[in-house]
């Protein structure tokens, strides 16, 4: 099974913090038509010459942004959406209580999966494990992301969180160990797999 005309219909969306080597995962739902991502420009501008040639001058690549409205499945637990995205405290724990918003400005890693794979439940999940029919898949990851809008409506008659998040191509560090956005793909043509994600940890390629 070939990689399909086009990507329709089903998507999934990962996103985990980062905090003190470890990561806090949320559940989520995704509106379907909501999904955008605004990859940074890798734009250009030029230079006269004296003698009316023209050179070209590199502009530094744009920052990332992806926004989304989800409806959260976790106002139950202590990690209610709104903490988990602004930072803050709770007390007491699962069973409820009063969630306090704090200063702390969280990284996060958002992984969007794109896969024809009926057994896959989530984005950081392996594709193409243990069948016999070669599905395909193409999966987004961005790293170090920060959220920088989170807003409540109810507009609709249900309960809806529009996020925004955004990040810069790559750290300090050029090449590969710096980057924040990697594509992993699945063509389909065999019975290869997609490895699941790790967890948000470490620096460079670990993060992915």
């Amino acid at each position: 099974m070939a990689l399909p005309d086009a990507w329709t219909e089903r998507a999934y969306v990962e996103i985990e913090r980062f905090e003190a080597g470890s990561a806090t995962e949320i559940s989520g739902a995704i509106d379907l038509g909501s999904l955008d991502i605004d990859q940074g420009d890798r734009d250009f501008d030029k230079v006269d010459l004296l003698n009316l040639g023209q050179i070209i001058k590199a502009t530094p690549e744009d920052m990332t942004t992806i926004s989304f409205d989800m409806y959260s499945t976790d106002f139950e637990t202590d990690e209610d959406v709104g903490v988990f995205f602004l930072g803050g405290t709770t007390s007491p724990a699962s069973t409820g209580g009063t969630l306090y918003a704090g200063t702390d400005r969280y990284k996060f890693r958002v992984a969007i999966l794109f896969t024809n794979d009926p057994n896959v439940t989530a984005a950081g999940s392996s594709v193409n494990t243990g069948t016999a029919t070669s599905y395909a898949a193409r999966r987004l990851v961005f790293v170090d992301a920060y959220v920088t809008s989170w807003k409540t409506s109810y507009t609709d008659g249900i309960h809806k969180i529009s996020v925004n998040f955004k990040l810069i191509t790559r750290g300090k560090i050029a090449g590969d160990n710096g980057a924040n956005i990697a594509v992993q793909r699945l063509s389909g043509d065999t019975t290869s797999t997609l490895a699941a994600l790790g967890t948000y940890t470490g620096t460079g390629t670990t993060r992915f």
